[in-house]
């Protein structure tokens, strides 16, 4: 805190969000972005291309990650990917407070706090949780989830056509199964392509009213554009999924799709 005359200047937190990871994780960052600014933190990203189109659209300084050194000091650095690279990086990072993932002095993967582990366990190694994908995020980052959502100011190009129901999926057999068992009607159906740019895939997702995937990051756009969604896994989660009653989660096999998972309200309070 500095002080200047008569009048009291509150230094804002400079915090650092490194992102070499998947895009759909990228995407549930924008929540714990939401969270550092209302917290009144001045948030800088650092991550790959893709990634840096969705920071840039929720109040954060988005960066693209070269080769060259982060010479900038931080009060807080928050390392949200285990890859061997983006960990390599945190290392030489000078920060104040370092949280996530680096590299110990024997070249292995480290964990520089509990929610880190918890999170680096569920996520990547599959061992069941009864937190979702933000509490896990929000818990790496020393922080606790209170049901903030997306926070995305980027505005689609296409218009929403309410009568259709879009689908993404890679498995041609599901096809069959989503007008046998979800009864939907062949001709309100429309495949939405895949992109590899994040922003023109949410322009694509945005010309339904309801999704029909089996694709975690379409279920991530889907859900930040407030679309209804049904999602196909072949097996339970090992990670809560946080629908923001806004859908219903669907367990589907070779002979069909044979369970239905009704999305539980928000529990801010989870832990494990």
């Amino acid at each position: 805190m500095e002080v200047t005359g008569a009048r009291t200047v509150t230094k804002m937190a400079d915090v650092l969000l490194l992102h070499l990871n998947d895009i759909s994780e990228a995407l549930v960052a924008t929540s714990l972005i939401k969270r550092l600014v209302k917290d009144g933190c001045n948030v800088h990203t650092i991550s790959d291309e893709n990634s840096s189109n969705v920071f840039r659209y929720c109040t954060a300084s988005s960066s693209i990650m070269y080769d060259k050194p982060i010479t900038r000091v931080y009060d807080v650095a928050i390392n949200l990917s285990p890859s061997y690279f983006s960990s390599e990086v945190m290392r030489n990072v000078s920060a104040n407070k370092k949280l996530g993932y680096s590299v110990s002095s024997d070249g292995n993967i480290e964990f520089l706090n509990d929610g880190a582990k918890r999170h680096y366990e569920s996520r990547h190694l599959g061992i069941v949780s009864k937190s979702n994908a933000f509490q896990l995020l929000f818990s790496l980052s020393d922080l606790v989830w209170q049901g903030e959502g997306y926070s995305m100011g980027y505005f689609p190009r296409n218009r929403t056509n309410k009568k259709l129901t879009g689908v993404a999926t890679k498995d041609t057999k599901l096809k069959h199964f989503l007008l046998n068992d979800l009864n939907l009607e062949s001709s309100r159906l429309w495949e939405i392509p895949f992109k590899k740019n994040i922003l023109k895939q949410m322009d694509e997702t945005n010309r339904c009213k309801q999704i029909v995937t089996d694709d975690l990051t379409i279920l991530h756009v889907a859900l930040a554009l407030r679309k209804n969604v049904e999602f196909l896994v072949q097996k339970e989660p090992n990670y809560r999924i946080e629908m923001f009653g806004s859908g219903k989660i669907h367990i589907y096999d070779g002979g069909g799709i044979k369970t239905e998972i009704i999305s539980p309200q928000k529990e801010t309070n989870v832990t494990s």
